[in-house]
């Protein structure tokens, strides 16, 4: 495992698995059957199969819709119990409102994602390029969001996914981790995304130590991976995933919960890459990683 500045990496704490939750954006691709999924396996089986090989999964139709009840009652039942779910929230709270005055909206989302229970790891706040940075709306939103999870009964973490640059600044950092939610650092080809530069973390004009992540990273550091040839495409491969995986083992040391969803999905590369990525966080660099059969 490579070094990176500032920081010392021993081996994650024996009780750290727990912390690590790594899967892909997604898991009902037809294009998989074959790759990742059997042949023969039928399409109803193939939660119950990935649920089996990853420790979590980022749902991102909630953004769209949200899940009937019975959906998620069923995938609950179908995971192994210490499987994880990332959901993300609803584009009326991020994309129709831009986060104002939307107690009640979490409120109802919140109570729509509660039959997962203990299960739901995390709320995933996706916002639009075209939301400049807010300080003062940012506050109103933590609080709001705070108070709609209490009063659906239920307490995942909180990621926040900025896509304009204006937000990438420590002070949005802070606050995020004064309210315990997260950052999210997303890795995109062609696009304003976090890439290493020198043993460092960097967008746009922004450069982070990995010290200062690790210490900003309140309860949860959240990656996304979008893929390194555009949208939803592309390997990351051992060399550019062990940047990542250096500074997620050092998270975990520090008792932080690391999450990491693959969304480069085209041709099978996210559950591949997930898998890897999982190995070089946990020190198990094998290099065999065979197909299903």
């Amino acid at each position: 495992m490579s070094r990176l500045p500032g920081l010392d990496f021993p081996h994650p704490r024996e009780d750290a698995s727990g912390l690590l939750r790594v899967g892909t954006s997604g898991f009902s691709y037809r294009e998989w059957r074959g790759e990742f999924y059997p042949d023969r396996l039928p399409a109803r089986s193939w939660f119950a199969y990935y649920s089996s090989r990853f420790s979590s999964v980022e749902i991102n139709s909630t953004f769209y819709r949200p899940p009937s009840a019975a959906i998620l009652a069923r995938w609950r039942e179908q995971a192994p119990p210490a499987f994880r779910f990332a959901l993300k929230a609803s584009r009326a709270i991020t994309h129709e409102r831009k986060l104002r005055d939307c107690r009640d909206e979490v409120a109802r989302m919140s109570s729509e994602y509660a039959p997962l229970g203990e299960s739901l790891s995390c709320i995933l706040f996706q916002l639009p390029p075209s939301l400049k940075r807010d300080m003062d709306l940012m506050r109103r939103f933590l609080r709001d969001a705070g108070q709609g999870l209490r009063g659906a009964g239920i307490s995942p973490g909180l990621a926040i996914e900025f896509r304009h640059t204006s937000w990438n600044q420590p002070e949005v950092l802070s606050l995020l981790a004064e309210h315990g939610t997260a950052f999210v650092f997303h890795d995109m080809e062609d696009s304003d995304g976090w890439t290493w530069r020198d043993g460092r973390l960097a967008s746009s004009e922004m450069v982070l130590e990995p010290a200062q992540i690790v210490e900003l990273s309140s309860t949860l550091m959240y990656v996304r991976f979008h893929g390194t040839a555009g949208k939803y495409a592309g390997s990351y491969g051992r060399e550019r995933l062990t940047p990542w995986a250096t500074l997620a083992r050092a998270c975990l040391d520090r008792g932080r919960a690391v999450e990491a969803y693959f969304n480069n999905t085209m041709d099978a590369a996210a559950p591949d890459d997930a898998r890897l990525f999982a190995e070089l966080v946990s020190g198990r660099e094998d290099e065999s990683r065979g197909r299903p059969q």
